[in-house]
């Protein structure tokens, strides 16, 4: 089974939060986009093909 885990995207969920200081400690310091979170998802279906029980993570590199 794959999985993807995505942190603070920006969307119109989010509008109302401060995401410069929600991410400023993040090592890519943003907010990810909706379409870098759909690429991933697209990768993890179309072209992941030969992985199995893998997490993808997209986070902006908080997590080690």
């Amino acid at each position: 089974m794959l999985s993807l885990h995505p942190a603070l995207v920006r969307t119109p969920m989010s509008e109302h939060l401060d995401l410069p200081a929600q991410t400023a400690h993040y090592p890519i310091a943003r907010a990810g986009e909706a379409e870098e979170v759909a690429r991933m998802l697209l990768f993890m279906v179309a072209d992941a093909t030969y992985s199995t029980g893998c997490e993808f993570i997209a986070d902006g590199g908080t997590v080690d």
